[in-house]
């Protein structure tokens, strides 16, 4: 069992996850993009969660939300990734007549929660730049579907349902695939139009780094075509290595280490807090972020302010709370040694 994971809706999160083994399964069919923008549509529309930005590469995916896109409908981000990558998953074994996982594992840094707003567009065009400086064409327009378009903010896309694997019966004939605005700069009052210009003017100039990079290092740009006749074959034989803390994409060291701890904290107050609920003790205060406990035990949860303030890793101080331990070990040293 995975551990626990803070789902807040306060804040733009980047998902990043890889093919098991390196395998380029993702990119050489146009039926597998065409696949993963309907589930990607369906997925958002019924779970309540805003698509900010995707680029599917041949073997990793990423993706930016928003949780939480409706304020007046519950949303499901843990739900919404297993649905998204299980159905995919199906998918991508239908297509290559293959068994067995597709995705790795979870792990600590595939989901990063964006701090402010210059670090949302920078996430958002290293996401849509990610083919483009992997030698993949020379524009996200290239690489047909595998990448959100800047355009779909004001203009959404209707995707129809394909004919590979999805039931009349469960799914629509046609969902509709949008982008939203992420949350920190819709609270700073921008709108789909002014934020479709704004995120435009930073996509085309990381454009025209990028391909100065690409072209300064020799590489040569492929055609789409050339990437559909690809057959996936292993990179290697051991498993794929998942994401850590150390490989947070886009963001500075301090940055890294400030979320690694921000984790840590969540994980040892959840913790704590889980062990005296099943101990009977009642009124016991969860953290911010808790989706699980709050939909199985009924719990309490601080609010994110309290989770932000200087002492945002205990509930109350007590003399069994882990965190108190240091600190009581030292009164009790100090009292001896005045005896």
């Amino acid at each position: 069992m995975s551990r626990p994971r803070p789902v807040l809706n306060d804040r733009s999160c980047h998902s990043i996850r890889n093919a098991r083994n390196g395998m380029d399964l993702f990119f050489p069919t146009p039926t597998i993009r065409r696949c993963f923008m309907y589930l990607l549509a369906a997925m958002s529309r019924r779970y309540n969660i805003g698509i900010v930005a995707y680029a599917m590469m041949p073997n990793h995916i990423h993706i930016i939300v928003n949780p939480g896109l409706d304020p007046s409908r519950p949303f499901d981000l843990p739900e919404f990734k297993k649905q998204l990558l299980a159905n995919f998953s199906k998918i991508v074994n239908k297509i290559w007549d293959r068994n067995g996982h597709v995705m790795c594992r979870d792990s600590t840094g595939d989901c990063i929660r964006i701090v402010d707003d210059p670090a949302e567009l920078q996430q958002i065009s290293y996401v849509e730049c990610n083919g483009v400086a992997k030698g993949y064409g020379r524009r996200p327009e290239d690489l047909d579907g595998a990448v959100s378009m800047r355009r779909w903010l004001t203009n959404p896309i209707a995707v129809s349902r394909p004919q590979i694997y999805f039931q009349e019966q469960k799914w629509a004939d046609q969902e509709v695939l949008r982008l939203c605005v992420p949350k920190l700069h819709a609270g700073r009052g921008h709108n789909a139009a002014t934020f479709q210009k704004l995120s435009q003017e930073r996509l085309l100039k990381d454009l025209r780094r990028v391909r100065r990079v690409v072209k300064k290092a020799g590489k040569p740009v492929l055609r789409l075509r050339d990437l559909e006749s690809r057959i996936p074959v292993h990179k290697n034989e051991s498993s794929a290595a998942d994401h850590s803390c150390a490989h947070i994409v886009g963001q500075d060291k301090a940055r890294k280490a400030a979320e690694y701890h921000n984790l840590r904290a969540f994980w040892a107050w959840h913790a704590d807090a889980l062990r005296r609920l099943k101990e009977g003790e009642e009124d016991v205060l969860f953290p911010p972020g808790t989706y699980k406990a709050v939909q199985k035990y009924g719990a309490r949860v601080a609010s994110h302010e309290y989770f932000r303030a200087k002492l945002r890793r205990r509930d109350r101080p007590r003399a069994n709370n882990p965190f108190e331990l240091g600190r009581a070990k030292k009164s009790r040293r100090s009292v001896t040694q005045l005896e």
